[in-house]
């Protein structure tokens, strides 16, 4: 009984940290998901008390008149009785303040997109004492460009937008020495080699350009960086 009680508890606690507490986390920087959500972990969220009862009532049943035992068996029960209260307090604590603070999570942003009229109004209502205008702004760019917090760490480059004669001499003179400690872009089209090592990174830039042509009601084609060349005077 013992071994099977310890086990559910462990597997319990196991679920928490691999699958719920990732699943809050990606909810506070702002990613949902349609594959999880919080009525999944009640499921999981099973009542203990009634295995507690039925091994403290077996150990004061069969309680040994050995002293030396006796004693082994008292400081088990004591233990038990610890438990017994800190697994209640942990239940409560995820009933009555995780649980309703996750569902809270997962229907504000829905809730405020609908109400919103407009992208200041959406932000100024989700802005809270633990959440800065700042934060939610970044939180809503993260969501739009589908950027995920876990992602793998992307690579640096630099990327030429405008040279003069001096910045065209020191451009050449750096990649011809090779003294430059990132890769630098003057062409995205014509540099094929120097993109596809830092693509994971360049593609979010050239997203990022793309939205705001759109946004800004400019011709996509037009303005896209695969096509507008660097300024050069």
């Amino acid at each position: 009984l013992y071994d099977a009680y310890a086990h559910d508890i462990r597997k319990h606690m196991t679920y928490e940290d691999k699958t719920l507490f990732p699943y809050v986390e990606a909810l506070l920087r702002g990613e949902q998901t349609s594959k999880y959500n919080v009525e999944i972990f009640s499921k999981h969220h099973s009542d203990t008390t009634g295995k507690f009862h039925e091994l403290k009532s077996i150990i004061i049943k069969y309680l040994p008149h050995d002293g030396l035992a006796n004693s082994r068996l008292t400081d088990t029960l004591y233990d038990l009785y610890n438990n017994e209260e800190w697994l209640s307090l942990h239940s409560e604590v995820e009933d009555n303040i995780f649980i309703p603070a996750i569902h809270h999570l997962e229907n504000k942003l829905k809730k405020e997109i609908i109400r919103a009229g407009s992208l200041q109004e959406l932000v100024s209502s989700v802005v809270s004492r633990r959440y800065t205008e700042a934060a939610v702004r970044r939180l809503m760019v993260y969501i739009l460009m589908g950027i995920r917090e876990r992602d793998p760490q992307k690579l640096l480059y630099g990327r030429v937008l405008a040279a003069g004669a001096k910045g065209r001499e020191l451009i050449r003179a750096m990649k011809r020495q090779g003294i430059s400690r990132i890769p630098v872009i003057t062409n995205i089209n014509k540099e094929t080699d120097i993109c596809e090592g830092v693509y994971d990174t360049l593609r979010y830039d050239l997203l990022a350009s793309d939205m705001y042509n759109l946004i800004c009601g400019k011709d996509i084609y037009s303005f896209s960086d695969k096509v507008k060349r660097p300024y050069i005077e």
